[in-house]
């Protein structure tokens, strides 16, 4: 018997992910970040993932390519009110106007 952690299924427009806290599950993570079909609120929740797995927000923002704001910007999507969470989802409003 292993001391291993139970394997969690992640899914997000189509990305699928087990075994959330190991290095491969993060690695997978980051490569569904590159995904240009992800829309704004499941990118924010896969950043929210990875950061929540240890992986620093600078860090992250390193893998990806973009500005530590940018991560921190999305990740504060999500604490937007349900109403602005949906209209993102639907496409009615931009990350910028979030």
């Amino acid at each position: 018997m292993t001391d291993s952690p139970t394997p969690v299924l992640l899914a997000w427009s189509g990305a699928v992910v087990v075994g959330a806290g190991s290095q491969r599950s993060i690695e997978q993570l980051v490569e569904n970040l590159h995904r240009a079909d992800l829309n704004p609120i499941d990118r924010a929740r896969a950043m929210r993932v990875v950061v929540d797995s240890g992986v620093k927000q600078a860090e992250l923002a390193r893998q990806l390519g973009i500005a530590p704001s940018t991560v921190a910007n999305d990740l504060a999507m999500l604490k937007a009110p349900e109403k602005v969470q949906t209209a993102l989802l639907e496409g009615k409003l931009t990350p910028a106007h979030a």
